[in-house]
């Protein structure tokens, strides 16, 4: 059975825009994949999502309970769907504690300071879908696109398939619209995303 995990590192419980797409990837998926098994993995609630690398953790940060776990589960995992809404000018820090736990030399991308050549990533498996949402207009901000940061980094851990769903603009162009129907304008593009994953 497929595994799909959902990283949820939106700082809203419910009701967000990020939420609100994910049930709309949801919807889509399920109609042509019934037998997938999803994982939800929620960094608000999660140690891994809530613990920052820092001088008084650095000995025992990358422990097996918030860093092996999660790297097993990923490497063998179909794919992922991660909830990224901008939170000053970037992804949420819950999203930058998973990643900081994830991403480690020699278990998610060979280390090019260990292997001849350049780096090579091991998350090669891996389908990656981000849903993201962002209040400037994309573009207003050129040093902030946090989804490409994220296709960069899932690319260097080898990901080749990595499709995101941005809805930008929400402070100004949507700001008195209903989220629901400001993600109902991006239904085609969900269901596309969802349809390739």
């Amino acid at each position: 059975m497929k595994k799909v995990i959902i990283v949820d590192a939106s700082v809203t419980p419910s009701g967000s825009y990020t939420h609100l797409l994910l049930d709309r990837f949801l919807q889509t998926y399920k109609k042509q994949n019934s037998s997938v098994e999803f994982i939800d993995w929620n960094l608000n609630e999660l140690p891994v999502g809530k613990i920052s690398y820092n001088t008084q953790n650095a000995s025992n940060f990358f422990s097996f309970e918030n860093s092996d776990y999660y790297i097993d589960a990923l490497k063998t995992a179909y794919g992922i769907v991660i909830l990224a809404p901008m939170t000053n000018f970037n992804y949420p820090a819950s999203l930058k504690n998973f990643i900081d736990h994830v991403f480690v030399a020699n278990k998610t991308f060979q280390d090019k300071y260990v292997t001849k050549g350049a780096s090579k990533g091991l998350l090669t498996n891996l389908k990656v879908v981000v849903l993201a949402s962002q209040g400037a207009p994309l573009g207003w901000y050129p040093w902030a696109d946090h989804v490409s940061n994220l296709k960069g980094l899932f690319g260097f851990a080898g990901v080749t398939h990595f499709e995101s769903v941005l809805i930008d603009d929400t402070k100004i162009l949507y700001k008195d619209k209903n989220k629901q129907e400001v993600v109902d304008l991006f239904a085609h593009k969900v269901d596309q995303v969802a349809n390739n994953f």
